[in-house]
């Protein structure tokens, strides 16, 4: 099992995404452990909510960015992660 990781931040904005593949045949754990992260994860994106401001590990306010128009730019809002769950390919 391999998963791929990538991150960046550029004027404020951040941005995460993943991917998890694997080389061969996975064996029960695997799949068993990456079933129960899919689904936690799925879990996490239905349960997103608009309110109040994000705050850091410190309780204290996210620091804010300025704002742009992305309309035409992406469907993803800036500042906001991927939502794309693992890819359960086999190859």
């Amino acid at each position: 099992m391999v998963v791929l990781d990538f991150g960046g931040l550029k004027h404020g904005y951040g941005s995460d995404t993943s991917r998890t593949v694997h080389v061969g045949e996975p064996d029960l754990e695997e799949r068993r452990v990456h079933d129960v992260v899919r689904a936690a994860q799925e879990a996490g994106v239905a349960a997103v909510r608009p309110g109040p401001p994000a705050r850091t590990s410190t309780g204290r306010p996210a620091p804010s960015s300025p704002r742009r128009d992305t309309a035409s730019s992406s469907s993803t809002a800036p500042g906001t992660a991927s939502a794309s769950p693992p890819t359960n390919r086999r190859t």
